[in-house]
């Protein structure tokens, strides 16, 4: 689906950038080129935009594993300023929370194989 998204978005963008070219190269100066030129622009501002990201679903189906990650790396890095500052208790403390948080991890990717399986 990521391509299929990639490809939409590239097809937008040069078929408006064609667009503005041969109206501006083939039409004359009236009403309807101004349109025209109007429209492929904003076609190019929509390829831009990556509009497609919009419309096409994302690739992303475990939206929970994603937020347990974001927090497990949180966490990797206050356990590395809390080891740098030599703090043996908030170490401790620090790294039990990681192990939790690891298992938590774990669980939420465990979540990919129920979907597959069934």
């Amino acid at each position: 689906m990521r391509r299929l998204r990639e490809v939409v978005d590239s097809v937008m963008t040069f078929s408006g950038v064609m667009f503005v070219l041969v109206t501006v190269l083939y039409t004359t100066a009236s009403v309807g080129q101004v349109l025209l030129i109007l429209t492929g622009l904003l076609m190019v501002q929509l390829g831009v935009w990556s509009v497609a990201g919009y419309v096409l679903p994302s690739t992303r189906t475990n939206d929970g594993l994603r937020e347990a990650v974001v927090e497990y790396l949180a966490m990797v890095r206050n356990i590395y300023q809390v080891a740098n500052a030599q703090q043996r208790a908030p170490f401790d403390s620090a790294a039990e929370d990681l192990v939790t948080q690891t298992n938590i991890v774990i669980e939420a990717a465990r979540k990919d194989l129920e979907t597959d399986a069934a």
